[in-house]
């Protein structure tokens, strides 16, 4: 019977827990939308029957369900059910925590696409009329927004990914887990290779392809080429506004990849230590196996064992018990109280704080274009002084006050964005050297003096 399709997905939602057991087959099947028809008879017979509302358990037969395009394909020879995209979008949108994370080959689809409408783009703008280019850009607008709701979806399932192995990280350091490192450094890095990286790479604004575009160079390539049409640069404007929308998530991703990095590495060390020590032991046990004869000589292991010549951590052990055995004598009762001493002592020296060292800015400074344009209202807005003996100082000083989260970054951006309120010929370049630091960077740069009026742009 056909029924509205409020009155379907109502029922769906009663009976998610069924539903979402079908979504995790998928999910074991690579995410082919297909599943045994006994799989969802079972459930139906032995959950959803359970129901007392009959009206439910007519709504989501599998003959309703069929006929009003949840499953949109039965191969009675097979014994197969397809379930429909929207229903498979729905129950993951109901839990995240099933939402499948986005490989490599779902996120090449999606830069191909993007490349081949603005190819088709590019193109038709001369030769086609405008009716036809507004549809052409509204399909282009729908797939943004496809795009745009899969990163979404992505970021929240990997985001609940790594929380959930920062959480078996957690146990493991604790003792608290059976998993193995093993097992933990492999679930780590297939999520790193795997899913988290390419996302990464996927809206990385400085990724190079070899003989490709990346999503980036095909939506500014679009940009831009709209701005060159006076006609077009509104579109031009929504478009890049939309792009920084999507864009910004890298931030999240990068985030994601950088504390993968971290479990990656400490988990490769706990690895690494492991080996040694099971190695180690294993050639402990060799080195005994012939000392077990049951004799009362040659029983015990010696220095000149080959266990000791392989491993040589215990080197000096000897000499320098022999050495410092005394500093270690203390009388038992005087113990606590010279450790007491040694604190007062300690608490009673000042200590001087430590220097943080700084880092040289790196050259490739990368500044997000939504944050280059409020650096550029900023600096087209600030009264500019007729003299200025340190133009960098300036800009400082001026970012420093008015930016949120300034960094040593944005003052090259901002040096950009100043020069053209500035006449050139007023600039005096001079080879002296100085330098300006954030909490984490310094720039070293030659002073740049301003002498005479702005100029009017």
């Amino acid at each position: 019977m056909r029924l509205n399709r409020d009155v379907i997905l109502s029922a769906i939602i009663k009976h998610q827990s069924s539903f979402l057991q079908i979504l995790d087959f998928i999910d074991q099947q690579n995410g082919v939308p297909d599943i045994p028809e006994m799989l969802y008879l079972n459930l139906y017979s032995q959950k959803i029957c359970q129901d007392n509302d009959v009206n439910v358990q007519a709504h989501l037969s599998l003959q309703t369900l069929l006929e009003n395009g949840v499953f949109i394909h039965h191969d009675k020879n097979l014994g197969r059910l397809a379930v429909a995209d929207v229903i498979i979008d729905l129950l993951r949108f109901i839990d995240v925590k099933r939402a499948r994370e986005l490989n490599r080959y779902d996120l090449e689809d999606l830069r191909q696409r993007v490349s081949d409408y603005v190819s088709n783009l590019c193109d038709a703008t001369t030769s086609m009329d405008s009716s036809d280019l507004n549809e052409l850009l509204g399909s282009f607008y729908r797939l943004l927004s496809e795009i745009h709701s899969k990163i979404k979806e992505n970021v929240a399932a990997l985001d609940a990914q790594v929380r959930k192995v920062s959480q078996h990280y957690k146990e493991f350091n604790t003792g608290n887990t059976a998993i193995s490192v093993f097992e933990l450094y492999d679930t780590v890095t297939e999520l790193h290779d795997k899913y988290v990286l390419p996302c990464y790479e996927f809206i990385d604004p400085m990724m190079e392809m070899k003989g490709k575009k990346t999503l980036t160079q095909s939506i500014n390539q679009l940009i831009a080429h709209l701005a060159s049409y006076p006609d077009r640069l509104n579109e031009s404007n929504r478009l890049q506004y939309r792009f920084t929308a999507i864009s910004s998530y890298y931030k999240d991703i990068g985030a994601l990849v950088k504390k993968l990095k971290q479990y990656s590495t400490y988990l490769a060390q706990d690895r690494d230590r492991f080996l040694a020590i099971e190695n180690a032991f294993n050639a402990l046990v060799e080195d005994m196996v012939p000392l077990r004869h049951g004799k009362q000589k040659n029983k015990y292991l010696t220095p000149n064992s080959s266990v000791f010549q392989s491993f040589t951590i215990l080197d000096g052990l000897r000499e320098h018990k022999s050495t410092h055995a005394p500093k270690l004598n203390w009388f038992e009762g005087r113990t606590s109280l010279r450790f007491k001493e040694y604190l007062n002592l300690l608490e009673s020296l000042e200590t001087k704080p430590s220097r943080r060292s700084l880092s040289l800015l790196p050259k490739d400074v990368f500044v997000e274009e939504e944050r280059q344009m409020d650096i550029s209202k900023i600096m087209s807005r600030i009264s500019i002084p007729d003299t200025i003996h340190d133009v960098h100082d300036f800009v400082f000083n001026v970012l420093s006050e008015e930016l949120t989260g300034f960094w040593l970054g944005d003052v090259l951006c901002g040096i950009e964005e100043i020069m053209p309120y500035i006449a050139y010929e007023n600039l005096v370049f001079s080879q002296q050297r100085r330098r300006q630091q954030d909490d984490k960077y310094y720039l070293d740069y030659l002073n740049v003096e301003l002498k005479g009026s702005i100029s009017h742009v």
